[in-house]
């Protein structure tokens, strides 16, 4: 019997990248590079797009940036 996968409803990708920074790391100012250079970027679809500090360590921060 075939097989069709429906999980999936178009070609939209999401892309998620992690950084380990210090605890001093700018977020905020993370966060304002990352809008401007998306704004910047033909090939962005322009639906979404997230920073944000997602775990921590006593010595680190794990911040996920996520862009569709």
């Amino acid at each position: 019997k075939p097989f069709e996968n429906w999980s999936r409803g178009g070609v939209q990708m999401t892309g998620t990248v992690f950084f380990h920074l210090d605890h001093a790391a700018p977020v905020a100012a993370m966060r304002k590079k990352l809008r401007d250079i998306l704004g910047d970027i033909a090939a962005w679809d322009g639906r979404d797009w997230s920073l944000a500090v997602t775990d921590t360590t006593p010595t680190t921060i794990q911040v996920r940036a996520v862009v569709t």
